[in-house]
């Protein structure tokens, strides 16, 4: 049991992340935490100092800004073009009938409680030497400084490409919607990409500096090529599928990816960085060609879920592998060079993982590397005589 002990924060740290990145909690700067009752219960006081000073936020700069249009509380009826800069006051909304283009080199501002509802469709294209902007008004734009844009029941072919995006609540909410995400930038903002019973490609694509990168409930999800670094979470997916390739997650305070009762494909993927890589929880699918490098507690942890893992890196994180059950089938991986173990084994059945290189091929020095919560309960005859060769690129 001492052993045990010294690795109970990753199962802490994972329940944690079930609670905060389930949909209803996705969206909140706070997760609510694990209760352990004691026998013996002991009151705690905790007072907080009382000041008459009341607390001041320091005063934000607006950035300068000539508007050669300007929009307030508008209703889009027809076909609308937008170019130059705009700022808009409040909420636009484009009708069911009509499609709100905005063309290459726009610069859109929003007041707070601003945005753009769209029943309609919309279409944002820039280029590359004139891509599209949507900020807030301030200079350094902050989460939630303008709600972001939200599709709602529009089936037609949104499309969002060379974009650049800050300091929205939500820059992009679909509601039973369809959307193109290509060459998009996405920065400083609460969520990311919020899809809900939706349709999303994504490509060539970056978020970085928000709380969740991109939160999925009841979403189909195409990935090809994604940046998501430096977040809270960077992927959450609740009933959902998700087929990615270059899918790059790294840099997430909390966790990298969450699947909940979603179908995963996920190929030629990098997690590095984050505190934890993978929580994937009654789920199935497969995710291969894959590198989980340099995470700060547990890379990937499985729970009741059929997911195929093969031909990945597990490398220097703390804990390799979490496995709470024997469902999922494990080969031709690396698993090796982790601090605490490569695999944790937390299952009542016996489970086999032969077939994978543990860094050596002496299955006593394996062995070692390795924790079951029932002795003999892992099986990793034969394991490989060498290092499977996975390209990560």
């Amino acid at each position: 049991m001492s052993c045990l002990k010294r690795y109970i924060y990753p199962f802490v740290l994972a329940a944690n992340l079930l609670f905060a990145f389930t949909p209803e909690y996705a969206c909140s700067s706070e997760s609510p935490a694990i209760q352990i009752n004691s026998p013996q219960k002991t009151s705690v006081s905790v007072q907080t100092p009382v000041t008459d000073m009341p607390l001041v936020s320091p005063p934000r700069t607006i950035a300068p800004f000539s508007a050669s249009s300007r929009f307030s509380y508008l209703t889009i009826s027809e076909d609308t073009q937008w170019s130059g800069s705009v700022l808009v006051q409040g909420m636009v909304t484009v009708a069911a009938q009509a499609t709100l283009t905005v063309l290459p080199g726009t610069i859109v501002r929003f007041n707070p409680d601003s945005g753009i509802t769209v029943l309609g469709r919309i279409v944002v294209k820039g280029t590359s030497d004139q891509p599209v902007s949507f900020s807030s008004i301030y200079m350094e734009p902050a989460p939630s400084d303008w709600y972001g844009i939200v599709l709602t029941a529009s089936s037609k072919k949104n499309i969002f490409e060379q974009i650049k995006i800050q300091g929205a609540e939500s820059a992009i909410f679909s509601r039973s919607s369809s959307l193109d995400i290509k060459s998009t930038q996405i920065s400083d903002s609460s969520i990311a990409i919020k899809l809900t019973d939706s349709i999303a490609r994504i490509n060539s694509s970056k978020v970085s500096t928000c709380l969740s990168g991109l939160v999925s409930l009841s979403s189909e999800i195409d990935i090809d090529s994604l940046v998501v670094e430096k977040c809270r979470v960077g992927v959450s997916l609740a009933s959902s599928s998700l087929s990615a390739e270059k899918l790059k997650i790294s840099s997430s305070s909390q966790t990298g990816l969450l699947a909940e009762k979603s179908h995963v494909r996920i190929d030629k993927s990098l997690f590095s960085g984050n505190q934890a890589a993978a929580v994937i929880v009654s789920s199935d699918g497969t995710l291969q060609k894959s590198g989980f490098l340099s995470n700060a507690e547990t890379a990937i942890l499985i729970k009741g879920s059929l997911l195929k893992f093969n031909n990945n890196q597990v490398l220097d994180n703390r804990i390799g592998m979490q496995l709470d059950d024997n469902l999922a089938v494990i080969w031709g991986n690396s698993i090796y060079g982790n601090s605490g173990y490569n695999i944790l084994y937390l299952g009542d059945e016996s489970i086999y993982v032969g077939g994978n290189w543990f860094g050596t091929s002496l299955s006593s020095d394996v062995r070692k590397t390795l924790f079951s919560s029932k002795a003999g309960s892992v099986n990793i005859s034969p394991t490989l005589s060498l290092e499977p060769v996975i390209d990560l690129q």
